[in-house]
């Protein structure tokens, strides 16, 4: 089901890049592990901004990129001016 959801979005979102996918209590982690795309990159996040950000905008900038991060998403404007992955 997530796969699918994921395939979706992507395509009606052709110009998307990375999508951030929130789980703070990791209720998709082994469904997340088991993913598998022929032409997106399924990565998970490890409270490393600066590596990952690196890793989004050179060495995966033509990649489209499925970014689970096990952790709440921002809730507000100041949360999300401060998330080091965003930008």
């Amino acid at each position: 089901m997530l796969k699918e959801r994921i395939q979706d979005y992507f395509y009606n979102h052709p110009n998307l890049r990375v999508l951030f996918f929130f789980d703070p209590e990791e209720a998709y982690l082994e469904e997340v592990k088991q993913l598998k795309f022929s032409d997106i990159i399924v990565k998970h996040y490890n409270n490393t901004p600066f590596t990952t950000k690196y890793e989004l905008v050179c060495e995966l900038k033509t990649e489209k990129v499925f970014l689970y991060l096990p952790m709440a998403s921002p809730q507000n404007q100041e949360a999300y001016h401060n998330f080091p992955l965003m930008g």
